[in-house]
């Protein structure tokens, strides 16, 4: 499961002010297994995937505030680039294009 948009009005600098709203996914499992390290892979780059989604459709909406919105600042070589491009399968982009429409319909309802 991942956290893909976190939504927030009010509540400024004061947190427990803010009225959140929650969307997410489960792309695998977090489990004791041996697959776990290509799991923690595939739920951490689709939630890359979402929240680079997220920010660049909501641009600078007014009436929203999106939590840690992911920057990609940071340098990944190209042979990590590539593997984890491979990570995003048909049936993982369906269901990250689900879950950024869905909040984008909740933020028109505003």
């Amino acid at each position: 499961m991942i956290d893909a948009a976190h939504f927030v009005s009010g509540g400024g600098d004061e947190p427990h002010l803010y009225d959140y709203e929650y969307f997410y996914v489960t792309f695998d499992t977090y489990g004791v297994t041996e697959n776990r390290r290509s799991s923690v892979d595939v739920i951490n780059e689709m939630e890359r995937a979402t929240n680079s989604e997220l920010v660049r459709r909501l641009g600078t909406s007014s009436t929203t505030r999106h939590l840690n919105e992911y920057k990609g600042v940071g340098y990944v070589q190209a042979a990590e680039r590539e593997a984890r491009g491979r990570l995003m399968t048909p049936e993982r982009l369906r269901l990250v294009t689900a879950l950024v429409d869905a909040v984008m319909e909740y933020v028109a309802s505003f």
